[in-house]
């Protein structure tokens, strides 16, 4: 997903405005009558190749249609977005994959802005591509070395969500077709190397399929693949071993078991927070049952209709770390009520500047305003306080006046 640029002209960065477009889901056509028919769809490809530049009524009605500055649908991005492997069904077509990148590179490129004007430059904790895996005893042992990296332990993982955050891992949901899972990127840049790293997975799925879709795609970060084996299988197998180590299955079921019961995978499935299939599947992987239980066991689970909706739904986990990036980037000053809400919108309430700037604003206005807003707040607090009980007030030890 590399950004290109035209070699005649560097205003206009090819893909940029195509980006924009397909997350939306628009064509060429729907995108022109979209903004009132202002050119053709033949002009909106130039555009979008960098062969012509709009004029300044047209880059400004795109910009604000897409919402952005138009210096920002003119300019270069900071970053180069680039995907690195993709969970998702041989069915969904070409036309939806582009899309898919479009929603996860705009997306990701206002986290990498927002995580260095309100953080700064942070390291990326996660090791990418530091562990070579060439089989599935490979990948068992990378997810206990990133464990272990990571000072995790054996506890099971009880917000998956939080820990990849806590480590500097975007974690991104995005809309889209069913047969799409995850993928995970990295954030690029010319001078600085790998800025960012993040993982994706798709909004409208339960909280045990989120979880392993996004450590799956964790895998796929931290692993090395050795040219010619099955990534997609041994990233599997690394998820199962993050989230539910072999000690800790072993523990709970035992080494050696001719048939499981539903009600102990349910307990299981509670604080462990991975599927029912999972854990069996985990069981087979680890040879506590063989392969004719574990057939049997998910003949079972096809039957009750499990495969799609398991008993006691694990609920999804939520992204805090824009909420919490935009709260301290408003208080500090550095981000504007209204640049916040752009995130955020009203889900948060963003209702007082910072204190530095409230003061620097009331100290630029003039005397008779400051006095006047002054003797407002005092009027405020004598409201507010009017019903107070004064006699219980402790005085002892107070300064007279």
């Amino acid at each position: 997903m590399n950004i290109q640029y035209d070699s005649l002209s560097t205003k206009i960065p090819m893909n940029r405005l195509k980006t924009l477009r397909l997350a939306r889901a628009l064509s060429l056509d729907e995108l022109s009558v979209a903004i009132g028919g202002l050119v053709s769809k033949q002009a909106l490809s130039k555009y979008e190749q960098g062969i012509n530049s709009p004029s300044p009524k047209v880059a400004t009605k795109l910009a604000d249609f897409f919402g952005v500055p138009p210096a920002e649908l003119w300019s270069a991005p900071s970053t180069r977005i680039e995907c690195l492997a993709y969970r998702c069904k041989s069915s969904v077509t070409q036309t939806e994959l582009a899309q898919i990148e479009a929603l996860v590179e705009n997306e990701f490129q206002q986290r990498v802005d927002l995580q260095e004007r309100c953080l700064g430059e942070l390291r990326v904790e996660v090791p990418v591509h530091a562990f070579d895996v060439a089989s599935e005893v490979d990948a068992e042992a990378a997810a206990m070395r990133l464990r272990m990296h990571w000072s995790l332990g054996l506890d099971p993982i009880s917000d998956l969500v939080a820990l990849l955050e806590d480590h500097q891992v975007h974690v991104l949901e995005i809309t889209s077709v069913d047969g799409f899972d995850g993928l995970s990127a990295v954030a690029q840049r010319d001078n600085a190397g790998r800025v960012a790293v993040a993982v994706v997975s798709r909004n409208a799925v339960s909280g045990d399929r989120q979880r392993f879709s996004l450590a799956h795609e964790l895998a796929h970060l931290v692993m090395k693949v050795k040219p010619g084996a099955d990534a997609e299988q041994l990233a599997n197998r690394f998820a199962g071993a993050f989230l539910v180590p072999a000690s800790v299955l072993q523990r709970d079921l035992g080494t050696n078991r001719t048939s499981l019961n539903i009600a102990e995978l349910v307990v299981i499935k509670r604080y462990c927070k991975v599927s029912i299939q999972s854990l069996v599947k985990r069981a087979y992987e680890l040879s506590i049952i063989s392969e004719p239980t574990y057939r049997s066991c998910f003949t079972f689970i096809i039957k009750m209709g499990w495969k799609k909706k398991e008993p006691e739904p694990i609920a999804r986990e939520k992204s805090q770390w824009v909420e919490r990036v935009v709260l301290r980037g408003v208080a500090e000053g550095i981000l504007t009520r209204e640049e916040g809400r752009k995130f955020v919108g009203d889900k948060i309430p963003i209702d007082a500047e910072s204190g530095a700037l409230r003061r620097k604003k009331f100290l630029s206005l003039p005397p008779e305003q400051q006095n006047a807003q002054l003797e407002a707040q005092a009027a405020r607090l004598a409201e507010y306080y009017k019903d107070s009980d004064w006699s219980v007030v402790e005085t002892e030890g107070l300064d007279e006046p």
